[in-house]
């Protein structure tokens, strides 16, 4: 995979050819801080353990206490967060193959364990090309069959809107971008 980064300041732009990036954390060295300076560094995850502690080593040198002062993730990231175990999790979400604004609507309404639980288990189903809950009860009628025994000249008097709307109040759909909605299913 190709890869471009920009860094400007403390802000870190990366563009991924053919690819995305789940979580980026800037680590900082406490001591330092506490000293006034800002030490730090961006990580992407996941890596090798050995690389991880590499720069950890970078960033940290005869300290040994960091933080986390910032993050790109689909999930909220605690300054005080392990990186380790965060590596773990950038791991387990590499694993996944799901488009990007997928995941992020499913850590949207869940926390970042119950999301990893959903996603691993395979706990939700994405529907495409929807504008609104209309669009996807249309979807859940013709792909279940409701309407198949039902003559043609009626089907056309059945309101799709209504019925998204009981979906939408009776279940956990969550509007993702490029006109997706994912239904968590418990």
């Amino acid at each position: 995979m190709n890869k471009y980064i920009v860094k400007v300041s403390k802000v870190k732009i990366i563009i991924y050819k053919g690819g995305i990036t789940m979580l980026d954390v800037f680590i900082t060295n406490l001591a330092e801080y506490n000293r006034g300076n800002l030490v730090g560094e961006w990580v992407e995850l996941p890596m090798d353990e050995d690389e991880l502690s590499e720069e950890l080593s970078k960033v940290l040198g005869n300290d040994e206490e960091y933080f986390i002062t910032d993050y790109e993730a689909p999930f909220e990231v605690k300054e005080y967060t392990n990186v380790f175990e965060l590596n773990e999790l950038a791991e387990e979400l590499e694993e996944i193959n799901e488009e990007k604004d997928v995941i992020n609507a499913i850590f949207e309404y869940c926390s970042k364990d119950e999301g990893m639980e959903v996603l691993i288990n395979g706990g939700y189903r994405v529907y495409h090309d929807c504008r609104d809950m209309e669009d996807v009860a249309m979807q859940i009628v013709e792909e279940l069959g409701y309407l198949n025994e039902v003559p043609e000249n009626l089907q056309m008097y059945f309101d799709y809107e209504a019925y998204g709307r009981d979906l939408d109040i009776n279940g956990t759909f969550i509007e993702a971008e490029n006109n997706k909605f994912v239904e968590i299913i418990n």
